[in-house]
């Protein structure tokens, strides 16, 4: 565990649920906690377990912005642990987009608009797990045809986070992912993780 962004209780919790429910067999996860449970910071260490194991871990950020954020959290929780970026390969050189996607990294942090294009797929190194974030975005077919190719239903471990498992067009997740681990706005009140709602009428 890093000294720098220790894990609380709850957060080392879904680690091991995470892992009991992959033990088990289920291998598309999803993990539910609310905003400002530190749900980075868990996935941060996920995958810094998984590289420090040997295993090669994707992150697939919904926006180009969560990139960079995602990156920091690595650092400073793992900075002996190499991370890529896979964003906007195309404009890069074929040097400098080895060296991003290259197999000594043990991390490649990527949003999906970078990756919805299969000759994208094609420069990634062998991934042996996924992690989504904001995966309730991941009914619409960008990140299914991704979780396809990649091998999300063919065994290859994939979690995904997500404060709202629920989509406003109503497509289901239930048919993707297996409930995990959850954590409500309610538990972080009354554990002091967060501040008490107040409504205030105008």
């Amino acid at each position: 565990m890093s000294a720098n962004l220790p894990l609380r209780d709850y957060q080392q919790e879904c680690l091991d649920d995470n892992e009991r429910d992959l033990a088990n067999g289920d291998n598309r996860l999803m993990d539910h906690g609310a905003t400002g449970l530190g749900k980075t910071v868990i996935m941060t260490h996920q995958a810094n377990n998984w590289a420090k194991a040997g295993d090669r871990t994707l992150v697939i950020a919904h926006r180009k912005e969560l990139i960079t954020q995602t990156i920091d959290k690595f650092t400073q929780v793992a900075p002996e642990i190499p991370v890529g970026r896979v964003q906007a390969l195309s404009g890069l050189s074929k040097s400098e987009r080895a060296r991003q996607v290259s197999a000594d990294n043990g991390v490649l942090v990527g949003s999906i608009a970078s990756l919805r294009d299969p000759a994208a797929w094609a420069e990634l190194p062998q991934i042996d797990r996924l992690i989504i974030d904001e995966a309730h975005h991941s009914a619409a077919d960008s990140y299914m045809n991704l979780m396809d190719a990649l091998g999300s239903w063919r065994g290859l471990p994939t979690i995904g986070y997500s404060a709202t498992p629920a989509r406003a067009d109503k497509r289901k997740l239930g048919d993707t992912w297996k409930l995990s681990w959850q954590r409500d706005i309610r538990f972080g009140i009354e554990h002091g993780h967060l501040v008490n709602l107040r409504g205030k009428t105008i």
